[in-house]
Parts: structure tokens; C-alpha cells; sequence
């Protein structure tokens, strides 16, 4: 219980900024206004976060839901801490790797409340892929198919996740003949949703409204908000995906004949797919996401797919040494320019054009309009 609660409190993320002038905060002020104020998300409110983005965007202020962000907050951290300890107390006690797992978890994640999403979610979707015991409750995957369907409403990005988690999971459990086990897990998933919808005082006609608009959003974004990032920070993201998705592939053939492993790597696979678009189509500071991701996803593949009873089960000398590998990949990157506090968006070359398109040169005063004009096109296309 004191661990649990002093990691609650370790990933607890307070209000620390309160609304400004500049567009990140209009925007994240503006998730708890539309809530607040009983806007509809969908007809009225149309953006990449949803009814519950106001718990993950808290961090900036702007007068309302305080309280009930707090409370979100709280309750969001906690559950993330107890799948922490779930998947950390499931690895033998010899396993030395289980510490470092749940130590880069602390380091990396408690920072960024977009990893903190992601790895409640794929824990749950782990947890859902676990073999019931003969005579245990279905509680347990129940309530994580709730929670599930929860994040789905926090971001664009959550929600498209969340599809994929329940259907990958529903796929799994039907291969294996478990029809009424599946069919209980997308029955939970889908009263949860409309249930969370509702409890958001939201119109249940306008869900399929919100779901579509928020996917045309997330196909516009990659030519809206996208950076070109320098050569030598691509380098090291195609070196860490590659070989990662190198041994997923890989332990994905070995374990073929396993459904629940597959499908985990494949949940597995989409996290990371999902951070690397996260991190290298915006490109600036986001590139941070994709690299504290597999720092901390090297290590939850080995254990939770490699190893068995504590000892390695696939090829285990190469496995290690391969992760060995990826996780210096990542130190070295972590070291880079990205994580460096100095690191500002204007030292990317697409940032620093688009800088110089909002601030052009200045015109002579005395210049008559026609050449003011001209000289501004002249100085915007130079």
C-alpha cells in the first residue's frame, strides 16, 4: 500500500501553469471550458482531445474543473500504479530486469502524461490477455475493458488505440475458441463507452459525429503539424524501431502457436508504431515521447515475452544481447540533442523556415505600398 501510494503520488502530474496568451495552453484551458460550459464533442467541440482530455492536459489552468482534475488525476495515476505493480510482481523475484523495468518507468514516463496514458492502456490490454484461472472472477477483465473504453475519450490518439486493443483481444480470444469470453470483453468495452460518454453529460447521438471528426482530424495532422527533423536524430529513431520491430517480428514466429503472446506483441508493435509517428511527424520536442517509450519497452518485451519462470525461453543469449544492444541505441539517443534541455524547435530546418515566414524582414517606412508589398513577397520567398 505505501508503495503503491508513493508511486501515485511519484506520477501525479499538478497544475503548474495557468492560461496564457500562447496556443498550446488556449488549448488545454479549452478541454475543461467545453466540459464545464456542457459544450457537446463532436457538433460543437471538435478537437484531438475528448471529454476526459481535461485530466490529461491539467497541467495548464484556466478556471475550471480544478477539483474534479485533481480527483481525475489521482484516480488516473493510481490505476497506473497498480498495473505497474501487477506487471512487476507477475516476473520471478530473481529477475534482476524487473527493477530496472519499473526504475526507467519512473524515470522516463512520470514526466509526459501521454506515456502515462499509453502504458495504462497496453498493461490493460496485457492484463486482458491473461488466462482466466478455473473459478476466478471475470471482474478484473471486465473492469479493464472499462478502463479501456475510459481512456479512449482522452485524445484522438487514445481512441484509435483503444479500437485496436479491444479488437486484437477480441481476435485472440476468438482464435482460441473462446467465443463467449470474447464476445464479454466487446460487450463490456462497448456499454463502457457509451456509459463514460454519458457520464460526461454528452448526447449519445453525437458519439459516431465525435469518432469520425476526431479521425479526420488525426489523417490531417500529419501534413499540418509535421517538421522535418535533423538527419542524425532520424538515424537513431530508424535504428531503435527497426531492431525493435526486428525482435517482435522474430518472437512472433517462435511464439506462433501461442495466440495471447501474438497478440500482445502485436499490441506491442502498434504502441510503438503509434509513439514513432507520435514522435518523428511533429519532430520538434516530441521526438522526447518515441525514445522514453522504448526505453522502457525493450525491457517489457524480454520479460513478459521472452522469459519464462525467470529464464530465458527464446534463444536466450542473443535475445539478451540484442536487447542489450537496443537499449544502448536508446541511451545514446537520450543523450543526444533531443532530451537536452537547450534543444529548442527553432534548431530544426522546417521550424526555423516557418519562423522566418511569420516574422519577415522589415520594409523601409518610406517605401511606397506597391514596392512594400513587393518587397514582403520578395523577402518571403527568399
Amino acid at each position: 500500500m505505501v508503495v503503491w501510494l508513493g508511486m501515485t503520488i511519484c506520477f501525479f502530474q499538478p497544475a503548474r501553469q495557468v492560461l496564457e496568451g500562447d496556443l498550446d495552453s488556449s488549448i488545454f484551458t479549452a478541454y475543461a471550458y467545453f466540459l464545464a460550459h456542457g459544450f457537446q464533442f463532436g457538433p460543437e467541440a471538435l478537437a484531438m482531445g475528448g471529454p476526459y482530455a481535461f485530466i490529461m492536459y491539467g497541467g495548464y489552468y484556466g478556471g475550471d474543473l480544478f477539483g474534479l482534475r485533481v480527483m481525475g488525476e489521482l484516480t488516473l495515476q493510481g490505476i497506473f500504479s497498480v498495473l505497474l505493480l501487477w506487471f512487476f510482481l507477475k516476473q520471478s523475484s530473481r529477475s534482476w530486469l524487473r527493477w530496472w523495468w519499473i526504475s526507467l518507468q519512473l524515470i522516463f514516463s512520470a514526466e509526459l502524461a501521454d506515456l502515462t496514458v499509453a502504458w495504462t492502456m497496453l498493461l490493460a490490454g496485457f492484463l486482458l490477455l491473461e488466462k482466466p484461472r478455473e473459478g476466478r472472477s471475470m471482474a478484473w477483465p471486465i473492469l479493464a475493458t472499462g478502463l479501456v473504453s475510459w481512456l479512449a475519450l482522452f485524445k484522438g490518439t487514445h481512441l484509435v488505440l483503444s479500437f485496436a486493443t479491444i479488437g486484437v483481444v477480441t481476435l485472440a480470444w476468438m482464435i482460441l475458441n473462446k467465443w463467449r469470453h470474447a464476445f464479454l470483453l466487446l460487450g463490456s468495452y462497448l456499454v463502457s463507452l457509451l456509459g463514460w460518454w454519458l457520464l460526461a453529460r454528452q448526447n449519445p447521438l453525437n458519439l459516431p459525429s465525435y469518432v469520425t471528426g476526431t479521425l479526420h482530424l488525426a489523417s490531417a495532422y500529419n501534413g499540418a503539424m509535421s517538421l522535418e527533423e535533423p538527419l542524425y536524430i532520424f538515424r537513431r529513431g530508424v535504428a531503435v524501431a527497426g531492431g525493435f520491430a526486428m525482435l517482435l517480428g522474430i518472437t512472433a514466429w517462435i511464439r506462433r502457436r501461442d495466440p495471447l503472446q501474438v497478440a500482445g506483441l502485436v499490441l506491442l508493435a502498434g504502441n510503438t508504431f503509434v509513439m514513432w509517428k507520435h514522435g518523428f511527424v511533429r519532430a520538434d520536442g516530441h521526438v522526447l515521447f518515441f525514445f522514453c517509450f522504448a526505453a522502457v519497452a525493450v525491457p517489457a518485451w524480454y520479460l513478459h515475452f521472452v522469459t519464462r519462470d525467470g529464464r530465458p525461453a527464446l534463444v536466450p543469449w542473443l535475445g539478451a544481447a540484442t536487447a542489450a544492444v537496443l537499449l544502448l541505441f536508446v541511451s545514446l539517443a537520450g543523450r543526444a540533442d533531443p532530451l537536452r534541455p537547450s534543444l529548442k524547435v527553432s534548431s530544426f530546418p522546417s521550424a526555423r523556415r516557418a519562423r522566418s515566414t511569420r516574422n519577415p524582414p522589415a520594409v523601409p517606412a518610406g517605401a511606397k505600398p506597391a514596392s512594400r508589398c513587393a518587397a514582403r513577397c520578395q523577402s518571403l520567398l527568399d
